[in-house]
């Protein structure tokens, strides 16, 4: 018996003439009764008659039996009732495999949905990428061979705000971590090439900023350390004019040894505490290039000289949001791997659209013999001082935050209302010391998964704590986690070579396994529809993409649940 049928008790029961002797049982002794049975039989007995239906309901008997299947911790409330939490825990949670779809041929790595949930796009090491519609049943509707811009392999994409734009990003040249971002734009048509750019490294992946403006990277090296540099750039080709900027400088970190990786981008929640008056309006010390003493957006322009004059040409500037945003990115620090979580607060920003051409060639040549005329030696006794760290520092941008998790992290997702950063992490040894950045400690077989609270600032802990074996981290794959309202969706990798083959999805309010979704090989992605979060697609070595969604999804779209696969749902009294 199906949990749904609860919605429909009290009208469809069987109606008791006077002399029956079940109608005449106390309520006590009807809940003394009820108190031993489980779920399903629990909903039979109120099918019985009116009176037992009403006991049948009491919250007292819901909250025991969630407690008891579920395993949920004391002293959370469910915010509407007990009886609606088990319902939901049992019947709305995507488990009911509807969908194996087998396009690819070969390993897929990434999924993700429209913004609108319309579609959702597969990026596979067959070089391709699958757009499909996400109705049921789920069917591809355009595909794009990336061989065409001679890449090794997609690996990750993601729409624009309003769903029109797809930015696919993949690898160019593996061995020296050069990667490509491409803008598509979605049409009746198919997929339709708006603008392409280089990006290092190839897992900066990139992220929109803006529904026309994507945030790309690039390195430099300084020595012996790494800048890591990133741009605001516009997603289409520019022809009317040589002037017109199609990429704007933005942001410029000294990373050290390690790269700014796994870019993301959220909406601001304003700090709680704002009392201290080093602290900007936001909650954060300021960096040298936000002028904490005005409102005004930032202004940003290419390397190229600032012209005054053009800069009041209203063509110029374009302000793209009125209000804060967090860039989110990974990067080393005590190793070369990334194990560090940065977030800094960016204000609203004004694109720089016209720039002024500055000197022509031959001017700029006769700068440059100029400069090198002038050039003095210096003895050797009165070369300059080398600048220290912190002067070194004070000519890059800083984050407002760090959060070093002490393992590797392999994969970042936002929730939908962009207050929680999930955090894929295989944690080192506890009290592991690094001595050699370049060889970092071992890590753990299994996943954890940390979350950072975006509006406090804080590490809330790992969901799930890792076995006790450790392994090396030279082969560390990206996995991708997601989020939705009220679950958080992973996969899990043991470092032994026998990956999990199994996608686990969680409860964000009680922060419990509820059920393993099962692949033939190891699971790489995971993602669940923005506007429904009763379904869930995930990606797989096996080739496969496979769609999951709940028994409430189901039963609207008349798909017989016993006639489908179901997930392993992880409960002690499993209640079919």
């Amino acid at each position: 018996m199906e949990l749904e049928g609860n919605e429909k008790v009290g009208s469809d029961v069987h109606q008791p003439e006077r002399h029956e002797f079940y109608n005449t049982i106390p309520d006590s002794v009807l809940l003394g009764i009820f108190a031993y049975l489980d779920a399903r039989s629990l909903l039979a007995a109120s099918m019985t008659c009116q009176k037992w239906c009403r006991v049948g309901q009491d919250e007292l008997l819901w909250r025991d039996l969630l407690r008891a299947d579920f395993h949920v911790p004391f002293g959370i409330t469910p915010p509407e009732s007990w009886r609606l939490e088990y319902r939901r825990l049992h019947y709305c949670v995507p488990v009911v495999l509807t969908e194996d779809l087998q396009e690819h041929s070969h390993e897929v790595l990434h999924v993700t949905f429209s913004h609108d949930g319309r579609f959702f796009v597969t990026c596979s090491m067959d070089n391709f990428v699958h757009v499909w519609e996400s109705g049921f049943p789920s069917y591809m509707k355009y595909y794009q061979n990336m061989q065409e811009f001679r890449w090794i392999f997609p690996q990750y994409s993601q729409f624009n705000e309003d769903s029109t734009l797809l930015l696919v990003s993949g690898v160019i040249c593996e061995r020296e971590a050069v990667g490509e971002i491409v803008v598509f734009s979605i049409e009746e048509s198919g997929l339709n090439f708006r603008c392409r750019i280089e990006s290092r490294p190839y897992d900066l992946f990139g992220a929109w900023y803006h529904s026309e403006y994507f945030i790309s990277g690039g390195v430099s090296i300084i020595g012996t350390a790494i800048v890591s540099k990133l741009s605001l750039v516009k997603a289409s080709q520019e022809t009317e004019s040589e002037h017109q900027a199609v990429m704007n400088s933005m942001l410029r970190f000294y990373t050290r040894l390690s790269c700014a990786r796994n870019i993301l981008v959220a909406d601001c929640h304003e700090a709680k505490n704002t009392d201290d008056p080093a602290c900007s309006k936001s909650g954060f010390r300021p960096s040298h290039w936000v002028n904490p003493m005005c409102d005004v957006p930032t202004v940003m322009w290419n390397d190229g000289p600032y012209d005054a004059k053009e800069n009041e040409d209203s063509r110029c500037l374009k302000l793209l949001y009125p209000w804060d945003k967090y860039l989110i990115f990974t990067s080393g620090g005590r190793a070369n791997v990334p194990h560090v979580v940065n977030i800094k607060r960016v204000p609203p920003l004004a694109f720089m659209h016209y720039f002024n051409a500055g000197p022509s060639l031959a001017e700029r040549v006769a700068r440059v013999r100029s400069r090198e005329e002038d050039d003095v030696e210096f003895p050797e006794n009165q070369l300059p001082a080398l600048l220290s760290d912190e002067d070194i520092l004070a000519k890059f941008d800083l984050p407002d935050s760090s959060f070093d998790l002490g393992g590797y992290i392999v994969g970042m997702a936002i929730s939908p209302d962009h207050r929680y950063l999930y955090v894929n992490v295989r944690p080192w040894p506890f009290g592991a010391i690094v001595d050699d950045p370049g060889e970092p400690p071992p890590i753990a077989e299994q996943i954890e998964v940390r979350i950072i609270d975006l509006k406090t600032l804080e590490v809330l802990g790992p969901v799930l704590a890792s076995h006790k074996a450790y392994s090396s981290s030279d082969r560390c794959c990206y996995v991708f986690l997601d989020a939705c309202d009220n679950y958080v969706a992973r996969q899990v990798w043991r470092g032994d070579g026998s990956e999990e083959k199994y996608a686990y999805v969680w409860d964000r309010r009680w922060m419990i396994l509820l059920a393993k979704l099962q692949h033939s090989s190891s699971v790489n992605a995971v993602a669940f529809n923005p506007v429904d979060s009763e379904m869930l697609v995930t990606v797989s070595d096996d080739k496969s993409v496979k769609v999951w969604r709940s028994r409430r999804r189901c039963a609207a779209l008349n798909v017989s649940v016993a006639e489908r696969p179901v997930g392993i749902e992880l409960r002690a009294n499993n209640v079919k």
